[in-house]
């Protein structure tokens, strides 16, 4: 994409799948578009037709978007009838890229590259080029020029092998090694791989389960659109993996649970699936799990959540349970009885009832 737009002897439009308050669609495509002499194809609302029309009537190069707004984008003809042989690539940010979703599109001939970035290091950190996306499937790529990467290791039972977080630095960051709460892997070539969060990380009888790689198994069933996977309190683990799916053609829990059953450790099957029409979303479309967990918890007596005023800090909360009040909180990666005081948390926190419970 590095031309020279002088004399306008080369035509340079980006389309941009994000709004500008978003670091991604500020900062990946319009500055670098505009140095170049290129212009930006801006859109007032989402709709997949639009984009289609717009990216061949203006003839974009380069289309940026969230995995979300990609998978959209598959649902509409124009996904089949649209002219897009002079995009010469497109990149998915904000979220992890499903391998299905990627391959989609490279089915459709187009290039589909994974960047990652972060706020508080920049939008772009890592690069590939056309040829290393194809032969690289699922890797954010190598770090940019002036940028240090490497892998801290994390002190968790049963962590996976040559997993670690993801750890930048550079003239972009404020100080020393930035701690980007990212799991990821690097290969022999030096490209790196997200395999999940770390604070989304789930300790199931003492083994580490991430939803990132139960999500991926789960989108690669052609009924799932959509798919996120939280950790649930569970008396006999501590926590267990629970799947929400949107589909897209008839299908049953038993008959996902089968098909995980062929990809997955059975420990980390979901104990629980829900269906829905759609998954809430964030203003930058990625899926808000926490907003999950707060509709789970108010349908089931087994679950309620406390929403913090102050960050860190929390009031211990009654639970009715019949005749009896027992305060029991869950915490990320364990829980423990709390006696009615106000102590340290890490928002947000489930309180958990082993048996339906009553009005506070």
């Amino acid at each position: 994409m590095v031309e020279s737009a002088a004399g306008a002897q080369h035509y340079l439009a980006a389309g941009s799948g994000t709004p500008l308050y978003h670091a991604g669609g500020l900062g990946v495509s319009l500055p670098a578009i505009f140095l170049l002499g290129g212009h930006i194809v801006l859109h007032d609302g989402f709709d997949a037709s639009e984009v289609w029309h717009h990216l061949e009537r203006e003839r974009c190069t380069y289309f940026f978007a969230v995995p979300t707004i990609f998978e959209m984008l598959t649902r509409v003809p124009e996904w089949n009838t649209a002219d897009v042989s002079h995009l010469r690539w497109c990149i998915s940010g904000g979220a992890p890229l499903p391998a299905p979703l990627a391959a989609l599109y490279r089915g459709r001939g187009l290039v589909m590259k994974q960047g990652y970035g972060l706020t508080e290091a920049g939008v772009n950190c890592f690069a590939m080029s056309v040829e290393e996306a194809a032969l690289k499937a699922g890797s954010i790529g190598r770090p940019m020029l002036f940028t240090h990467a490497r892998l801290a290791p994390v002190s968790q039972p049963g962590m996976a092998d040559g997993v670690g977080e993801l750890c930048l630095r550079g003239p972009h960051v404020a100080k020393g090694w930035l701690h980007t709460g990212d799991l990821a892997r690097v290969d022999e070539d030096g490209f790196y791989s997200i395999a999940g969060r770390l604070k989304e990380m789930l300790i199931s009888g003492g083994v580490n389960i991430y939803p990132a790689e139960i999500e991926a198994a789960l989108l690669d069933h052609p009924a799932i659109a959509a798919a996120a996977v939280v950790a649930i309190p569970d008396p006999q683990w501590g926590e267990v993996p629970a799947a929400f799916v949107v589909t897209r053609a008839p299908i049953t829990a038993e008959e996902l649970t089968a098909f995980l059953a062929a990809r997955l450790a059975r420990y980390k099957l979901p104990k629980r699936i829900e269906f829905r029409a759609d998954l809430p979303r964030t203003s930058s479309d990625k899926i808000a799990k926490a907003e999950l967990l707060d509709k789970l918890s108010r349908s089931n007596g087994a679950l309620l959540s406390l929403r913090c005023a102050t960050p860190h800090v929390g009031r211990a909360t009654r639970i009715k349970s019949g005749s009896r009040t027992e305060p029991i909180f869950f915490e990320p990666r364990a829980w423990r009885p709390t006696p009615p005081m106000t102590h340290r948390i890490r928002a947000p926190l489930l309180i958990v009832c082993r048996r339906p419970c009553g009005e506070e």
